[in-house]
């Protein structure tokens, strides 16, 4: 485990849309400030976590001793310029740490948001992909667009460092096959979302066997040589497993 910073501040803001939450992150990193934490939730996803509507950035700086308020006022000053209200600050990691509880529950508040709707019957997606910073605001604008095209039941966190990190989830009854056909080719949307914004389809969590179709599309969008860059990726990983046994049938056949 990697030591904790010197010291650490950190603030939690709310906006009013995406736009003005990315554009104060992009403020930070322009003030030479490298967040350590750039948590965020939209705003249907803020009211189920408990908090009141809105959408929600937790950022969080390390710094060295002494500095502390002179970095706070940065980040209060990039927040306010871009239309952001404070709601509350730290000075420490530990405070901070408190802050980012609500963020923290997002997970058990899927699960939870699942389960009061269709009992033992529910089944969970979580989807894990990444767009470039400045197309952040377009892609949660879209997600929530699919969600409402598809009807599906959705919560929308992720993280900002050097690009946008999303991870839509969105619940269906296993049992109902209408709602499972619906909430796969939301997820499938969702992946075409990043290949034409010029993102991954897997920021953090991997390929696995659903995602090889949109690899090849998203690879082929970029570059236009896909089998190349596929035949190269199976080779390297030959070379480490010549017999296959490391996740066999997972990335590519």
């Amino acid at each position: 485990m990697p030591p904790l910073p010197e010291s650490f501040v950190g603030l939690l803001a709310r906006f009013d849309n995406a736009e003005s939450l990315v554009n104060a992150v992009i403020r930070v990193r322009k003030d030479r400030l490298w967040p350590m934490v750039t948590e965020f939730v939209d705003d249907k996803t803020a009211q189920i976590l408990g908090l009141e509507p809105g959408y929600y950035l937790w950022i969080g700086v390390d710094t060295y001793g002494g500095s502390e308020q002179q970095v706070l006022s940065k980040l209060n000053n990039d927040i306010s310029l871009n239309g952001g209200s404070i709601i509350n600050r730290a000075s420490t990691w530990q405070e901070f740490s408190k802050l980012l509880e609500p963020r923290r529950m997002l997970y058990s508040a899927q699960l939870k948001a699942a389960f009061n709707d269709y009992g033992t019957d529910a089944f969970l997606l979580i989807e894990d992909i990444a767009v470039p910073m400045s197309k952040l605001p377009e892609a949660v604008r879209e997600l929530q667009d699919l969600g409402r095209k598809h009807h599906v039941k959705m919560m929308l966190g992720g993280h900002i460092g050097g690009d946008g990190n999303l991870h839509p989830s969105a619940w269906a009854r296993r049992t109902d096959r209408d709602e499972m056909e619906r909430i796969t080719r939301f997820f499938e949307d969702v992946g075409k979302l990043a290949v034409r914004l010029k993102g991954t389809v897997s920021a953090e969590h991997g390929i696995g066997t659903q995602k090889k179709g949109l690899l090849r599309e998203a690879l082929g969008a970029k570059n236009n040589n896909e089998d190349t860059i596929i035949n190269l990726m199976k080779n390297v990983k030959e070379i480490f497993d010549p017999h296959g046994v490391f996740n066999p049938g997972k990335i590519f056949d």
